[in-house]
């Protein structure tokens, strides 16, 4: 049996991965932060959008209510996102990356994104089991199997 100081060990090395993961997907961009993003869509399609309140906006997405395009390619994650001063810059970037060079930046970064998001939830994965029954484990247990979800979810093919 662990001793309680190991418990502890234990515990801040799985919020640790837990942090690493709610960063790959991007949660913690504050609302009112303008942000340019791309969704990867469960064809493998990529959206480019920006908003000012990025969880808003994905959830928006997700609910099928932000575009005709996220309405017919339900998308599963936030690939990327980059935070701008304005909205007239968000604007410029999105143009940038709706170009045939930038859609081709944003495959790479999907496709490494999907292979890190699937190592940090198997890592987060095996740290909250070593972590039980501890509080702190209980309580991102809904998060993980959220993660494990949309890793589940991705398609084996890299983006469109």
């Amino acid at each position: 049996m662990n001793s309680p100081s190991d418990l502890e060990t234990t515990v801040t090395e799985m919020m640790e991965k837990y942090e690493i993961c709610r960063g790959l997907f991007y949660l913690d961009v504050p609302a009112g932060q303008h942000v340019v993003y791309a969704l990867l869509c469960d064809d493998g399609s990529l959206y480019i959008g920006q908003t000012s309140d990025l969880k808003k906006r994905f959830h928006e997405h997700k609910a099928g209510r932000a575009a005709d395009w996220t309405r017919r390619h339900k998308p599963l994650r936030i690939v990327h996102a980059e935070p701008v001063e304005s909205r007239q810059e968000a604007m410029r970037l999105e143009y940038r990356w709706k170009k045939s060079s930038g859609r081709k930046r944003l495959k790479r970064l999907a496709k490494s994104g999907n292979e890190r998001l699937i190592q940090a939830v198997a890592e987060l994965s095996h740290a909250l089991a070593m972590a039980q029954p501890h509080p702190k484990a209980l309580e991102i247990q809904d998060d993980l199997d959220f993660f494990q979800a949309i890793c589940a979810a991705i398609p084996e093919d890299e983006p469109k």
